[in-house]
């Protein structure tokens, strides 16, 4: 049987990191890669960098859930032909879902499509963000549902949080699931075996709706480079106002990667542009934004100042 592992964790708690370092850490091993995103365009799986043989990218809501369940069942299906080859087998698949995942319908899921005789359901992983952990409990139950589901919580980012932040993270954790076992990390760096086999636990969950009516995503293509300062004065305006900002923005000297999450507005030149149109080497971007709908207001205006563009660059209407 082929090892599976879930990262689950809310927006920007740090999954597409700890999948880098898994990478990292793995060259020369035949491990396949599921990146789920809740926003309708990819941008974690272009920032991992892997060959298409490598990563499937499945936007556009959660795997578990009804709409795209299917999808994501018939790639489980198909990877192990793909890696056919009997001196190099595939080793092992790591699954990011999405941010508002709730993981406890994995098993039923695999004894459903009898996938549980070709997966062996490993570690759950649930990467946290001390910054937002605890109001977040208190707001989405599928914060509480990912940690109920996991074997590891991995507590990232400790060091942008004093002691006692840390220690009422963790006692929230242990309450919501005992048995966890709670790793500190920063950058999501661990020697955690994310394909250990775990102690065997009852999960039982029900497929999740299509469209959670607590998020709203609207997608921005970026066809012009644009000036980065008045961009980032933009966004970290409405930094509260979002759960997640990403993708890559076009800039007259290459190209910029974009994360706003928990309140933090970060960026970062990248070497490889995000996409290129019909192989004409013209650089192209696009951000993705992710909010609470109560915050449409705010968030579309923030949007319109991007389409009228810094200095009158062009930027085409949402998608």
């Amino acid at each position: 049987m082929i090892p599976l592992s879930l990262v689950t964790g809310f927006l920007g708690g740090g999954k597409t990191t700890l999948l880098q370092h898994l990478i990292e850490r793995s060259q020369g091993r035949r491990f396949a890669y599921v990146v789920n995103e809740l926003a309708d365009a990819d941008v974690d799986g272009q920032l991992l960098g892997l060959g298409e043989g490598e990563i499937v990218s499945i936007p556009g809501g959660s795997i578990f859930c009804r709409c795209l369940s299917g999808e994501f069942l018939r790639i489980l299906q198909a990877l192990p032909a793909r890696f056919d080859d009997p001196e190099h087998p595939l080793e092992g698949v790591v699954v990011e879902a999405s941010g508002i995942a709730d993981p406890k319908v994995a098993v039923k899921m695999l004894q459903e499509t009898r996938l549980d005789r070709v997966y062996d359901l490993r570690c759950i992983v649930t990467v946290i963000d001390p910054g937002t952990f605890l109001k977040l409990i208190h707001t989405l139950p599928s914060v509480i549902s990912q940690v109920e589901a996991c074997d590891v919580a991995l507590v990232n980012k400790t060091d942008l949080h004093d002691e006692a932040a840390l220690r009422a993270v963790e006692d929230a954790i242990a309450r919501i699931n005992p048995r966890a076992r709670i790793i500190r990390s920063i950058y999501c760096r661990s020697e955690l075996d994310i394909l250990a086999a775990p102690p065997r636990r009852p999960l039982e969950g029900e497929y999740a709706l299509c469209r959670d009516p607590r998020f709203a995503s609207v997608a921005v293509p970026l066809d012009a480079p644009l000036e980065i300062a008045p961009l980032l004065a933009e966004l970290d305006r409405i930094k509260d106002d979002v759960y997640r900002v990403k993708g890559f923005v076009p800039v007259p000297d290459g190209m910029v990667h974009v994360d706003v999450a928990a309140g933090r507005l970060n960026h970062r030149k990248v070497a490889v542009p995000a996409e290129r149109e019909g192989g004409g080497g013209r650089a192209t971007g696009r951000l993705v934004f992710l909010f609470d709908p109560k915050a449409s207001e705010r968030v579309e205006g923030a949007i319109a100042v991007l389409k009228a563009g810094p200095r009158g660059s062009s930027i085409p209407q949402p998608v």
